[in-house]
């Protein structure tokens, strides 16, 4: 290769990965990390807030963020402590919209959690055993036998397998999925 295409084509490959870093649909680590701080955060502050609230602090209510997205999910006694709830996180500057699974709890009991507790983490560790599923920025939270999954997985693929895996462990009455593909 001659000298002068030698030095187009290493312009060229310059030009194209400056063209790529500043592009805003290139996501950096450094960005990456920034948003996840962002979400968790986020998160924090909503679930403070519930704690602190009166109305809402014996609530079983769990609150996510992914990408400024939070998810309320759990359970509630009234209908005015779910729309306090869903207020409160609204309220947490960085919210770009809130999606919820809410139920009431009627006649709940501490072992009725305790299930909860376990098959959600027996999801967890299916999902993660299987490696067919991106879990670095997953959440797997049941409410009364119902798993709900939210979080940001790699591909449409996973997001289906994701579901697939859940519905498959002893337990599980049902799936809600709230997952995204990182894009």
């Amino acid at each position: 290769m001659n000298k002068t295409l030698t030095w187009k084509v290493c312009c060229a490959v310059a030009a194209m990965t400056a063209a790529c870093a500043s592009s805003p649909d290139v996501f950096s680590e450094a960005d990456y990390a920034r948003q996840v701080h962002q979400d968790k955060k986020i998160t924090g502050l909503i679930y403070k807030k519930l704690i602190d609230d009166r109305l809402t602090r014996a609530l079983s209510i769990t609150p996510r963020c992914y990408d400024g997205r939070v998810y309320l999910i759990g359970e509630y006694e009234k209908e005015d402590e779910k729309n306090h709830a869903i207020a409160i996180a609204r309220e947490v500057e960085g919210v770009v919209s809130l999606e919820t699974y809410l139920i009431p709890r009627a006649g709940r009991t501490e072992a009725d959690e305790q299930d909860d507790v376990r098959l959600s983490a027996e999801v967890k560790k299916q999902l993660v055993a299987s490696g067919a599923v991106s879990t670095a920025r997953l959440d797997v939270v049941s409410v009364k036998g119902t798993i709900v999954l939210v979080g940001i997985v790699k591909s449409e693929k996973e997001v289906a397998r994701a579901s697939e895996i859940a519905q498959g462990v002893e337990g599980v009455q049902s799936v809600i999925s709230f997952l995204t593909v990182f894009r």
